[in-house]
């Protein structure tokens, strides 16, 4: 009994029984036990109400009682929106955990308003249509070949506007002995220019293609006066130019040529170019021999058409007249959208480009900028394509027959090139 009374004393029982050893009527002193556990009813009188606890089967994961709605009013939907600790099922319940910051499906939520979105999109988009049009241009313009063409001695001054300087040679460079015979081209390699032509982007107005007879009589310096494609052949490209600028006064900015082979070699990466003939078209010495009527031509006819004079009865200037249709539809195509949509054929056209054309090695980005922006105009059918006004293209010269210019109507053209305003070219548009 000595050890029941040893826990009774510990744990508190008995509290209330009479102790004898104190005198009657005395309250007894409160136990340790029974103070500990009158301290923590008074704390706990002290705290607010616990909420109660939610029934086993939402702790499991199942659904949870909803409170009842009051008589009279429908019950609230479940929400179905989701917040940073989860979603909540239909038909109530607890959240279902995901990912913070995520979606149902647990994609990560964009920040990014959805217009802004739309707009990076679109964005980005132009961006590689951007690079595609101007970067293999590019790579095509720098990758050229660079020919000394700057002319030499008194040069006119800076001028309004850009001149180019356009030249198609003879050369026969890069075609073997069957491609040179099939085009017509001769057994030799003379250096002299089929078509020469000054491409002139203007201040005010708009561009012009001007085309200058390879038979033109004119002061070549240092060699008396000659045909002006003799300019070429004395002294290539830099010759010609200081040849053209001293004897009309327009500054040449900037040059780029073309032989026989870049020039069979673009028309054949564009698939040929259409071209109507309103009579048949025969001349041995051009090898070329096409029915009337409108056709395609490849590189090897398109070559024929241009250089062929001595059947056409207008010679040199009927000549002149076809190279200027040939540019124009050649560029018509090359900057479609047809051409362009198409990789094949647009990386095959930079790459005939960039293989073709020489040009100066003061020619520059922004003269390159200016070729693109005149040859664009002059082959959608716009700007002034021309021919240096003539007076008698049958002129007899100690080097055969010769073009003579109108001075008066070529002063007209060249003046409007020298001040950079073309807007009265159009009283010489497409006459020979």
């Amino acid at each position: 009994m000595a050890g029941r009374d040893d826990l009774d004393w510990l744990y508190g029982r008995n509290d209330d029984a009479p102790d004898p050893s104190r005198p009657f009527g005395e309250d007894p002193a409160p136990s340790r036990a029974s103070a500990r556990a009158d301290g923590r009813r008074d704390r706990r009188e002290d705290l607010p109400p616990a909420p109660p606890s939610p029934p086993r089967s939402a702790l499991r994961g199942g659904p949870s009682p909803r409170p009842s709605a009051p008589a009279g009013r429908p019950p609230a939907p479940a929400d179905p929106r989701p917040n940073s600790l989860g979603s909540r099922p239909a038909g109530g319940g607890p959240r279902i955990p995901t990912i913070l910051g995520r979606g149902r499906a647990g994609r990560p939520r964009s920040t990014v308003p959805r217009g802004r979105r739309i707009r990076r999109r679109v964005l980005t988009v132009v961006a590689v249509l951007l690079v595609y049009l101007l970067a293999f241009p590019a790579w095509a313009w720098f990758g050229s070949a660079r020919v000394n063409a700057t002319p030499a001695g008194q040069r006119p001054g800076r001028q309004p506007g850009i001149t180019l300087l356009l030249t198609g040679s003879d050369s026969r460079v890069g075609l073997t002995a069957d491609q040179t015979h099939a085009i017509g081209g001769g057994s030799s390699d003379s250096g002299r220019t089929d078509s020469i032509m000054l491409l002139h982007v203007p201040v005010v107005g708009a561009p012009a293609l001007v085309s200058i007879p390879r038979d033109s009589y004119v002061a070549i310096p240092g060699h008396g006066k000659n045909k002006i494609n003799a300019a070429y052949a004395f002294g290539g490209p830099d010759l010609l130019a200081q040849t053209i600028e001293q004897d009309t006064g327009v500054r040449i900015d900037g040059y780029v040529g073309l032989g026989f082979e870049g020039f069979v070699s673009i028309i054949d990466s564009l698939g040929g170019i259409p071209m109507c003939l309103d009579s048949p078209m025969k001349d041995q010495d051009a090898h070329v021999d096409l029915p009337a009527g409108c056709q395609t031509l490849s590189g090897a006819q398109a070559l024929g058409y241009v250089r062929m004079r001595h059947a056409d009865p207008l010679g040199d200037i009927g000549r002149v007249k076809r190279q200027r249709e040939m540019v124009g539809a050649t560029v018509k195509k090359a900057v479609s959208p047809l051409t362009v949509i198409n990789p094949i054929r647009w990386i095959g056209l930079n790459n005939a480009v960039r293989g073709a054309v020489s040009r100066g090695k003061d020619t520059g980005p922004l003269d390159g900028s200016a070729l693109l922006y005149g040859a664009a105009v002059i082959g959608g059918g716009g700007g002034h394509t021309i021919s240096v006004p003539t007076s008698n293209t049958n002129y007899r010269t100690p080097v055969g027959d010769a073009v003579l210019w109108d001075e008066a109507k070529a002063a007209i053209v060249f003046g409007a090139m020298k001040t950079g305003n073309t807007t009265n070219l159009g009283q010489f548009d497409k006459k020979d």
